[in-house]
């Protein structure tokens, strides 16, 4: 289990939501990061005892990604830092035809949702503002008000019937806003997560939802050299993206209260623009390691 939770600040989707992200970092809220997580956990554990899971996963404060059908052989390695980074035509298509055979029998409440989720504006707005009350929030959704809890519920189910459907680990790209960070300047920031690689124990906290792509290109700012792109491998989310024939879209909304664990910091990784042409980036791999409650709970009861 990952032994310290500094949050990660992201690039988020609304000035908002950025401002809250860009909050320093300092020893006093490293500490708030990592009990808000175990009493986060603690909660969920007991709930999982006493519960059925349809009303824990409605429920939980850290969200199960539903892994039933990811099978071993579609857990990829990370790319070397020489291998250019860009999504197939083919993993568009794939990943959009698997999302819409999933969503033709969801009900038409998660049909709507997922439409929702899919246009640009709409979901500029809900993840900016559910990202910047779950970070006041300490990721605790029963702290926001009603209305937004409601919906957050509502993309939470939509993810889970992605996910239940899902047969695959996904690549995602996340622009980082390394404010939120530990350390003063970016070079501080980027030997603080070679640290924590090299103990391997440590994990990042992010209180709030991810939006990224399959495309590293996508997420990248023209204008900003000097910006860090997190290479999540997870199985969590849902793919908001087209086909191949639909342009070059290929957006991937991974859950709320995510853990990542850093494994590697490369530097000067090559991706390709929608153009065709070629640039570089530095690039933190990261592995999802937000850890099933549900599951851990069962386990250890029926055993």
């Amino acid at each position: 289990m990952p032994r310290t939770m500094p949050r990660l600040g992201l690039n988020a989707t609304s000035e908002q939501a950025q401002e809250t992200a860009a909050e320093a970092l300092d020893a006093q809220a490293a500490a708030k990061e990592t009990a808000a997580y175990q009493e986060n956990l603690a909660i969920d554990t007991a709930a999982a005892q006493s519960t059925s899971r349809r009303s824990f996963e409605a429920h939980a404060l850290i969200p199960r990604t539903i892994t039933d059908n990811v099978s071993s052989r579609t857990r990829s390695s990370f790319k070397e830092a020489h291998q250019v980074r860009s999504a197939s035509g083919y993993s568009r298509r794939a990943r959009s035809a698997d999302r819409n055979r999933t969503f033709e029998h969801a009900s038409m409440a998660r049909s709507k949702s997922l439409a929702a989720l899919r246009d640009e504006g709409s979901r500029e707005t809900t993840i900016g503002m559910l990202n910047t009350h779950l970070r006041h929030a300490d990721g605790d959704p029963r702290r926001m008000p009603k209305n937004l809890q409601r919906r957050q519920q509502d993309i939470d189910l939509t993810i889970r019937v992605a996910e239940r459907a899902n047969t695959r680990e996904h690549t995602v790209y996340v622009a980082a806003d390394l404010t939120g960070m530990p350390g003063k300047t970016p070079r501080q920031k980027i030997a603080k997560a070679r640290k924590m690689i090299q103990r391997g124990e440590d994990a990042y906290a992010v209180q709030g939802y991810m939006v990224g792509s399959l495309d590293m290109g996508d997420v990248v700012s023209k204008d900003n050299d000097s910006e860090v792109i997190m290479e999540i491998k997870t199985a969590a989310g849902v793919y908001l993206g087209g086909s191949d024939s639909k342009g070059s879209d290929a957006t991937h909304l991974i859950s709320r209260n995510r853990y990542l664990l850093p494994v590697s910091v490369q530097e000067n990784v090559p991706y390709r623009r929608a153009d065709g042409t070629t640039a570089t980036r530095t690039v933190i791999q990261m592995q999802d390691v937000t850890p099933d409650v549900w599951a851990s709970t069962t386990d250890t009861i029926t055993t």
